[in-house]
């Protein structure tokens, strides 16, 4: 068993993530207000369910083939609805999602804001969250994304939407 050991390496993407969480959380010790967080849970992740028969070619529409890919994670009492839509023919995507809070049994109402970043680099993009506890980010598909959720009162909830290719 000892022999076999040498063999095992971690996933790349689950390295970068530990090593990012390292960076995240370690911060600059000389502030005392450290922004702390919490690496969401993936609780449904369409990809991994496969496409009933017949409908594995139905994805066109009339303006081309489009991409959609649903997740929901949970945490902070947070459970965080998200879709992510692409067209073939534009190099924009949609992040459109809705976040609800678990504790009150209703959306989040509290005016929290989204933010869509390259892991450790300045925000690509943001929103705030409405009444309905529904957002909208439209951004260009990269790889190492991170999506924030900043709430009052909670700690900030990071989604990592890793190498994001939609198929």
């Amino acid at each position: 068993m000892a022999t076999d050991e040498v063999a095992y390496e971690p996933p790349e993407n689950l390295v970068r993530l530990v090593k990012l969480g390292v960076k995240l959380g370690l911060g600059d010790k000389t502030t005392s207000k450290a922004q702390k967080w919490t690496l969401a849970n993936l609780v449904f992740d369409s990809f991994a369910q496969p496409l009933l028969h017949g409908v594995r070619s139905g994805t066109a529409n009339a303006g081309g083939t489009s991409s959609v890919w649903q997740v929901v994670y949970e945490a902070e009492g947070l459970t965080v609805d998200l879709r992510v839509t692409h067209r073939a023919q534009s190099k924009a995507a949609h992040l459109v999602g809705q976040i609800f809070d678990k504790r009150t049994v209703r959306p989040l109402q509290d005016n929290a804001i989204v933010e869509l970043s390259r892991e450790q680099n300045s925000a690509i993009a943001a929103s705030v969250v409405n009444a309905f506890g529904e957002f909208h980010i439209e951004f260009e598909p990269q790889d190492h994304l991170l999506l924030s959720i900043k709430a009052a009162g909670r700690n900030a909830v990071k989604i990592p939407l890793t190498n994001l290719k939609l198929r």
